[in-house]
């Protein structure tokens, strides 16, 4: 079975097509190797765009790259 993310395998679901799987993981990894983190991220936040107009349900997450301090300031995350 191709790597599929930690909660796709916690909820049991099995990849009816690894070589598919594979060849996007890979076209990411190209993505990040030649044109950075910024426009994988750009790219994947579209596909999720189009995703959700087509009806796939996926959940919304309200993390950002920001820590939130006390006292309103908030400082971006070292990655």
């Amino acid at each position: 079975m191709a790597a599929l993310p930690e909660n796709a395998l916690s909820a049991g679901i099995t990849d009816a097509d690894p070589q598919e799987t594979q060849e996007w993981q890979d076209a990411l990894s190209g993505v990040i190797d030649r044109e950075g983190a910024e426009r994988a991220h750009y790219l994947i936040e579209g596909l999720i765009a189009q995703a959700r107009q087509e009806g796939i349900d996926i959940p919304y997450s309200a993390t950002t790259e920001y820590e939130h301090h006390p006292g309103g300031s908030a400082a971006k995350i070292p990655r």
